[in-house]
C-alpha cells in the first residue's frame, strides 16, 4: 500500500526546494501581520499547526507568546526542538497528526501556514482538522489559515516551470490540476551539479475555493471573519496568490 504523499515529501528535500520562501525575512513579516490583525496579549497561547521546523513557533516565542508547535514529521520536530533549545526558548513541540489536537479550549489562536490545509484524501478528513481546531480553541479564539488561492491557480498556473536553486541545481516543477477532485498535483525533477537527474514526488493538495472553505468552517462551528490576499493586508482577489482566511470560535462545546 502506497504511503500518504506527505509522509514521503516532508523530509530533507522540502526545506531545500522551498528555502527562498521559508527564510527569516518572510517569517518576521508574517508574524508582524498576525500582531496587526489579532488582539494578542503578552503570554497569549498559540498553536502552530503543521509547524515544520518551527520557524513561526520560534519567532512567536521570541515575542513573548506561549507556543505549541505540532507536526507529523519526527525529523522536523527534532530540528525545531534543537533550535529552540539553542536559542533558550521554551516551546512545546509535539509530533502528531493534524487530525488529533490535544486539549480542549486552551488556545487563543491556531495558525496553519504555507498551504498546510487540504493534505488529506477526503473532505471529511480535512473537516476533522477543523473540528479539532474548534475543540482546541478557547471561546472567541481565532484561527488563521494561509493557503494558495484557488482562483489565482486557475488563472496563472502553468504545467511546467524551470528554475535554479542557489547551489546551481536545476529544478523542473510539474503541475497538474484535477478538476474533479479540486486537487493540485506537483512533482519535481532536479539536476544537482555533478549528479544525474532524479524525480521528487511532490505534494497533492486539495485547494478549496473561498466559498468552499467558508462552508467547511461553518459546518465545524467556526465563523468566517475576513480574508486577505497577502501578508501586507492586501485585498483578496483573483490576482492574489495567497488566500489568508481568519475565523473565530463562537460556538463552544459542552465539556464531556
Amino acid at each position: 500500500m502506497k504511503r500518504h504523499w506527505f509522509l514521503e515529501f516532508f523530509g530533507r528535500d522540502y526545506p531545500w526546494l522551498y528555502a527562498d520562501r521559508l527564510d527569516s525575512k518572510n517569517t518576521v513579516n508574517e508574524i508582524d501581520f498576525f500582531e496587526q490583525i489579532f488582539p494578542l496579549e503578552p503570554g497569549s497561547v498559540i498553536l502552530d499547526l503543521c509547524c515544520g521546523e518551527g520557524r513561526h513557533s520560534i519567532e512567536l516565542s521570541k515575542r513573548g507568546y506561549k507556543v505549541t508547535g505540532q507536526d507529523l514529521s519526527a525529523e522536523y520536530i527534532e530540528n525545531a526542538k534543537n533550535e529552540s533549545e539553542r536559542l533558550g526558548l521554551k516551546i512545546n513541540f509535539i509530533k502528531e497528526d493534524m487530525t488529533k489536537i490535544e486539549g480542549r479550549h486552551i488556545y487563543d489562536i491556531v495558525i496553519n501556514m504555507f498551504t498546510s490545509f487540504g493534505y488529506l484524501a477526503e473532505d471529511r478528513l480535512n473537516s476533522q482538522v477543523l473540528k479539532q481546531i474548534h475543540k482546541a480553541l478557547k471561546p472567541n479564539g481565532y484561527l488563521l489559515i494561509d493557503t494558495l488561492n484557488h482562483e489565482w491557480v486557475m488563472a496563472n498556473q502553468v504545467d511546467l516551470e524551470e528554475s535554479f536553486l542557489s547551489d546551481g541545481t536545476r529544478v523542473i516543477e510539474h503541475r497538474e490540476f484535477d478538476f474533479l477532485e479540486g486537487r493540485n498535483h506537483i512533482w519535481f525533477e532536479v539536476e544537482e551539479p555533478g549528479y544525474s537527474k532524479r524525480k521528487i514526488e511532490g505534494h497533492h493538495i486539495r485547494l478549496y475555493t473561498l466559498v468552499e472553505l467558508i462552508k467547511l468552517l461553518k459546518e465545524c462551528s467556526l465563523e468566517f471573519l475576513n480574508v486577505y490576499g497577502g501578508f501586507d493586508g492586501e485585498i483578496y482577489s483573483q490576482k492574489s496568490q495567497r488566500m489568508i482566511v481568519v475565523a473565530k470560535n463562537t460556538v463552544v462545546e459542552s465539556a464531556k
